[in-house]
């Protein structure tokens, strides 16, 4: 009795091996083993799995080109034709056609990819609803994405959100998923929308931040201040002329009335 349990104990790792039968978390190669203590089952037609070594709780999908139309398989057979390995880095592997075709303009398809692995160019954004279609973002910037070498060492790094960027990285040389950059509206058709708490800075397509109510409150004053100022230098220069009317009178009116309705608007409590 005593020995058949020391043969038990000694031959029981043998036992674990993946079988039809067997309840282990290991897997012979072609087979798999969904949760520990459950049957190992064989990889279905189109999955492969190659080791033994580690549990295996699932197959792996043949890849483009290749094939297994058996069960139980631990490796795929080469269909011999064109496969994405076969294709440039501004290409990707139609699957459809089974050839290598040109990467549409603002994508990136760098690697062995097909149409699912294409990627957004920094500065581009994905047209919704519309596969491989790309558009140019208003301001580069805006839209994060793959590296771009064409928008190279036009756009600088800063400071956000307390976090210094890291020195010497361009921004257009990163490699981002495809998002909106954090002052533009996520979601926004090519980023143009600025998100809260950012406005479009003059008459460009670029987000700065709004300024404080303190900075608001300083301006307002300063251009309050301006105005009265103004107003008292045209009243004396009026008078100095005692009513006689002169043809930059009307340009220093004009002038004046604009001083005077910003300097109301400075007043307003929006974050201009």
């Amino acid at each position: 009795m005593k020995l058949t349990l020391h043969l038990l104990i000694l031959f029981f790792p043998f036992f674990l091996s993946c079988s039809p039968i067997s309840i282990t978390s290991n897997s012979d190669k072609g087979k798999f083993n969904p949760a520990t203590g459950q049957e190992c089952s064989e990889c279905p037609a189109g999955f492969f799995q190659q080791q033994n070594t580690n549990p295996s709780l699932s197959c792996l999908a043949c890849p483009t080109g290749f094939v297994q139309p058996l069960e139980g398989s631990s490796s795929c057979s080469d269909l011999g034709g064109i496969k994405p390995s076969d294709c440039k880095d501004d290409q990707y592997f139609n699957a459809t056609l089974g050839n290598c075709e040109d990467c549409p303009p603002g994508g990136s398809c760098v690697g062995a990819i097909d149409e699912s692995g294409i990627r957004t160019l920094f500065g581009w954004s994905q047209c919704p609803n519309k596969s491989l279609t790309y558009e140019r973002c208003v301001f580069g910037a805006a839209c994060l994405g793959a590296p771009n070498p064409a928008l190279k060492g036009k756009f600088k790094l800063k400071e956000s959100n307390g976090d210094v960027a890291e020195l010497g990285v361009d921004p257009a040389l990163a490699d981002n998923i495809s998002a909106c950059a954090e002052p533009y509206l996520e979601g926004g058709l090519i980023c143009a929308s600025c998100a809260p708490g950012y406005s479009h800075s003059g008459l460009g397509d670029k987000c700065d931040e709004c300024p404080s109510d303190g900075d608001n409150t300083a301006v307002a004053v300063s251009g309050t201040i301006l105005g009265v100022v103004g107003l008292i230098g045209y009243i004396q220069l009026t008078l100095s002329n005692a009513g006689k009317l002169e043809p930059a009178d009307g340009a220093q009116s004009i002038g004046m009335s604009y001083v005077q309705v910003v300097s109301l608007l400075l007043t307003f409590p929006i974050k201009w």
